[in-house]
């Protein structure tokens, strides 16, 4: 060992090591082949890397104090997945030394007459975002498998949020983290909804039109989500629209004590879709109370806003996006408040708060456990390009 410092574990390890190669019962030792996973069970692989252990190392402390843990390598890049069974025979774990990020965020429920809520999360600074999801799914009882992340700038969705995004990520991101509930999405391997090849998500921006010369167009609530499917029609998708905002337009009724056009404890499709053709019959125009506006948001595309009552809507959806040299990914659709209408009677950003009992950062000196360390010794890290196990 020299003159270096060393600490205890490399003092005992320099010892067992020794103390193994002078008991080692193979005197001559063969050279053995590490052979890639190659998709085989783990049972397999794993008994083979002992197995060639076993044929270089033999001796009472291979047997008391040697064992096997499991490395799997995942290249961002070209997406191989390398599984290696390495021996060990001591483990150094990492002593917790957490930092926490604080933020809070906006829950949509799918079931509109509830009021959105907020949330004030405390998570570990590098929890994925597949861990603020389960955290969101225990505090609200929603699943998980339904819930869409998103980051909303200025009430805009900018930027969904991936699964592998973290804590501080989402802390540090000037938007703000707006969760909604939205069953029957596919999902990834972490449990977040994600989009498919069947449904789509579009996004709706609720504005305003200016009631004065002097005023500009501004968007005034948050991004609402709807899910389209293959067969629906542009009418479906104004009815969906219209659903999203039926809470609101009850609202405007009861707080002017007039007679609301909308039963909210009936959801059913046919009442919501006679509401709809009730409110927005073309012989009313004059006292809508919002137009709506599809725009194609692909930055290579400079298209304006457009009118959607100029729409043959009973056109597929699929095809009207296919018609305007589009994607779904980037259409979207805008409500547009008359300027007729109080906008502050809507409540259009009402919302309680939900008690999570996360009130400050967890205490680091309540001590930690050794599954604590184990765990952090666990995570699943990122490889970056600079990382020497990188896939080149």
């Amino acid at each position: 060992m020299g003159y270096g410092q060393q600490d205890s574990q490399e003092l005992l390890s320099y010892l067992l090591d020794g103390l193994h190669e002078d008991l080692n019962r193979v005197k001559k030792k063969p050279i053995v082949e590490t052979k890639d996973s190659d998709n085989r069970p783990d049972e397999i692989v794993a008994a083979e890397a002992w197995e060639n252990h076993l044929k270089r190392n033999r001796s009472k402390i291979q047997e008391l104090m040697h064992g096997q843990f499991k490395s799997t390598l995942d290249c961002p890049d070209c997406k191989r997945i390398s599984i290696t069974f390495d021996p060990f025979m001591m483990l150094s774990v990492p002593i917790p030394n957490i930092e926490y990020s604080k933020f809070f965020a906006y829950f949509i429920y799918a079931n509109n007459k509830k009021l959105p809520s907020k949330v004030n999360l405390v998570m570990p600074s590098n929890a994925t975002a597949t861990e603020v999801a389960a955290k969101l799914s225990q505090l609200t009882k929603v699943p998980a498998n339904h819930i869409v992340m998103g980051l909303v700038k200025e009430h805009r969705l900018v930027e969904f949020v991936e699964k592998d995004a973290t804590a501080h990520y989402i802390k540090e991101h000037p938007g703000i983290l707006f969760c909604y509930e939205i069953p029957g999405l596919a999902t990834n391997e972490g449990g977040m909804a994600i989009e498919d090849k069947k449904n789509f998500l579009i996004k709706v921006y609720i504005s305003a039109e200016p009631k004065a010369f002097y005023e500009s167009e501004k968007t005034i609530s948050y991004t609402r989500l709807i899910t389209v499917e293959p067969l629906d029609t542009l009418r479906t998708v104004y009815i969906k629209i219209f659903e999203k905002l039926r809470p609101q337009f009850n609202n405007y009724f009861v707080k002017q004590n007039l007679p609301s056009q909308v039963d909210l404890d009936n959801r059913d499709w046919q009442t919501i879709e006679k509401e709809y053709d009730k409110l927005f019959s073309e012989e009313n125009e004059s006292k809508w109370l919002y137009k709506l506006f599809f725009r194609d948001e692909n930055p290579q595309s400079k298209a304006k806003s457009k009118p959607c009552n100029v729409l043959d809507e009973n056109e597929k959806f699929s095809t009207f996006v296919q018609k305007n040299g589009s994607t779904e990914q980037y259409m979207t659709f805008e409500v547009k408040i008359s300027k007729n209408t109080k906008t502050e009677l809507l409540g259009l950003n009402q919302c309680t708060e939900l008690p999570t009992g996360d009130g400050d950062e967890p205490d680091p000196s309540r001590g930690y456990t050794i599954y604590d360390c184990l765990d952090l010794f666990t995570r699943k890290e990122k490889l970056e390009k600079g990382n020497e196990w990188y896939c080149n």
